[in-house]
């Protein structure tokens, strides 16, 4: 399962994280449609490779 988790300690499943980011309560990510049609969650481009998504750390 592909989950989220704030910097407040917040756990979303992937549906609940893509609500909150369209609803402009997570900053620093967008949502985009895919080339498929489908709806998925990003980081905001910034140049730093860092920060990206696949890059964060995981969580149990």
């Amino acid at each position: 399962m592909t989950a989220f988790q704030t910097s407040t300690g917040r756990i979303l499943d992937y549906g609940q994280a893509l609500q909150a980011v369209k609803a402009g309560e997570i900053a620093g990510v967008n949502a985009f449609k895919g080339r498929d049609g489908e709806t998925y969650i990003r980081g905001d481009a910034d140049g730093d490779p860092t920060n990206n998504l696949d890059q964060l750390p995981t969580f149990e």
